[in-house]
């Protein structure tokens, strides 16, 4: 089966109704427009790499997409101000269904996406969001020390007399008369 090759996720759509055999596709962005468009868009300081490998099939009459996103994306730490690389890989996976029907078939484990106002799965923008919910809220370079132990006074506990020693003293006094 042949993989449609994309370097826009916005030209990742697809017509459910159209959706006849699973469609393979690969998203690779190596163009310099995209690149730092993605880069403003994430407030990143450079995208080495964005990949992103999967299907688009339909189950159960919804278009399902399955994927393997993997990146490299250069962030600052928020601590150190340092540059540093960061590497992502995951695997996702969503239906896509019309917005009238999404309450009804969201639950924790599966979070379903809408269908666009003109009934499209925008394949390309779930991968860009999903992508988005991977980088973390404050960069921060792997190794370094906290800068704060731990917050307030130091918590020592407090030293209580054990309530039952003063029974075993009475059961040893019982015991020896």
């Amino acid at each position: 089966m042949m993989s449609n090759q994309f370097s826009d996720p916005a030209a990742l759509r697809y017509d459910p109704q159209e959706l006849e055999d699973a469609q393979q596709f690969v998203l690779e962005i190596n163009d310099a427009k995209i690149r730092q468009a993605l880069i403003e868009r994430f407030g990143l300081s450079d995208l080495k790499h964005l990949r992103v490998e999967g299907a688009l099939e339909l189950r159960h009459g919804m278009p399902f997409a399955r994927a393997n996103l993997t990146a490299e994306v250069e962030m600052v730490c928020s601590v150190s101000l340092e540059p540093f690389v960061l590497t992502i890989e995951d695997d996702l996976e969503t239906y896509f269904v019309p917005e009238a029907e999404l309450p009804q078939l969201q639950d924790d484990e599966n979070l379903n996406e809408p269908l666009s106002e003109d009934g499209q799965a925008d394949v390309g923008e779930f991968l860009m969001q999903s992508f988005s919910l991977m980088l973390p809220d404050i960069p921060r370079k792997p190794g370094l020390e906290p800068l704060v132990q731990s917050f307030g006074p130091a918590w020592e506990p407090e030293e209580k007399p054990n309530p039952f020693a003063a029974l075993a003293g009475i059961k040893t006094k019982e015991g020896g008369q």
